[in-house]
């Protein structure tokens, strides 16, 4: 079996993080809060609008790519540059399926009713059910390849 890497960059949220953070960096250079005259000290600007564009870069960073590895013995997942890891081994997976997640289940990681989601972009992913009966779902773009890598 040839090892499978794949890396699902989350174009939308960088995109759309990119456009919320020109838009408040514009209320910074303005002095003023959206649809109002009122003029605002810079010092707050900076708390209102500059801490909440730090922290978004922040988990931006640390969120804007999904990595998946399968190898013949593990099954690793990270996401950005590799600072929040998972890993299983391969023996305690019992089954993959490919599922279409709910556009109401969202990206990121947290818990739906099919168990914790790792995804970030798109709905298509892959249902991994481990030999305790656990599931996880994983989010990709290259689905018939990661299948292809699990079975």
């Amino acid at each position: 079996m040839n090892d499978y890497r794949h890396t699902q960059r989350g174009s939308t949220k960088v995109y759309g993080t990119a456009l919320l953070i020109v838009f408040g960096a514009l209320a910074i250079v303005r002095g003023r809060l959206p649809a109002t005259d009122h003029t605002i000290p810079t010092s707050a600007n900076w708390f209102f609008f500059g801490v909440p564009i730090a922290i978004t870069l922040v988990v931006l960073a640390l969120m804007s790519s999904l990595t998946i590895e399968v190898t013949a013995t593990t099954l690793r997942w990270h996401f950005g540059p590799g600072i929040w890891k998972k890993h299983m081994n391969r023996q305690d997976i019992a089954r993959v399926e490919p599922i279409r997640t709910s556009m109401w289940w969202g990206y990121g990681i947290h818990m739906t009713p099919k168990g914790w989601l790792y995804n970030v972009g798109g709905r298509d992913a892959v249902l991994v059910t481990r030999t305790n009966g656990r599931q996880f779902i994983l989010g990709t773009n290259d689905l018939p390849g990661l299948l292809a890598a699990l079975r």
